[in-house]
């Protein structure tokens, strides 16, 4: 199966899975991701990964394990690469409908492994909801989702958010709203979040339905 036509049965996911084949794309270009010592076989196996995805958009293709392995080996490179390599397994894992090892891969992963904190509950959520849409299951799937916008907004209260985390927590929140609500709520959400975030108008009108 095509990965675009796997993901799109969560579209909450597929414009994050479209979002990190461009980061991985770009971040081999990137000689400060790695330190002097390892700037050589980390870029070179980041590149293998993003070859191997790219070029084999099967997701039942052995390649994607090749991949996995690799970025099992990548766990010794610097946090700039390492994050990057996480949000790919988190993506292969889910478009493999492999939802019980991706929700205990996250579950043994210490906070500080993820790009951002937030990420390790919020990822584990939407292993779940896509194991009850993969089963049909919308009422669940919608009750997982609505759990973890409540912790995520939370998340929001707690810490002040600035750039790159506040696109990418925003990112999350929204894509899980724009599931469980309908027209006008998201709307009315948007509203709350513009007021509140003046200076972002234009990031959260591109999510208006």
């Amino acid at each position: 199966m095509n990965l675009q036509t796997h993901l799109k049965k969560h579209n909450a996911i597929y414009k994050f899975m479209i979002k990190i084949l461009i980061i991985v794309s770009s971040c081999f270009f990137i000689s400060s991701s790695c330190n002097s010592q390892k700037i050589e076989p980390c870029a070179q196996k980041l590149k293998v990964v993003n070859d191997l995805i790219f070029y084999h958009p099967n997701v039942e293709n052995p390649a994607y394990d090749s991949a996995l392995i690799l970025i099992n080996d990548l766990k010794s490179c610097d946090d700039s690469i390492r994050t990057k390599v996480v949000k790919i397994k988190f993506m292969i894992l889910l478009a493999q409908e492999r939802f019980d090892e991706g929700a205990d891969w996250v579950s043994a992963l210490a906070k500080n492994e993820f790009p951002f904190p937030f990420q390790k509950e919020s990822w584990y959520d939407y292993y779940q909801a896509a194991d009850f849409e993969n089963h049909n299951n919308i009422k669940s799937r919608d009750s997982i989702y609505a759990i973890s916008a409540l912790k995520l907004r939370s998340y929001e209260k707690q810490k002040k958010l600035v750039d790159p985390e506040f696109n990418e927590f925003f990112r999350e929140l929204l894509q899980i709203e724009s599931i469980i609500l309908n027209k006008d709520s998201l709307n009315d959400e948007l509203d709350v979040y513009i007021s509140l975030y003046p200076q972002k108008r234009d990031y959260f009108e591109f999510w208006r339905k």
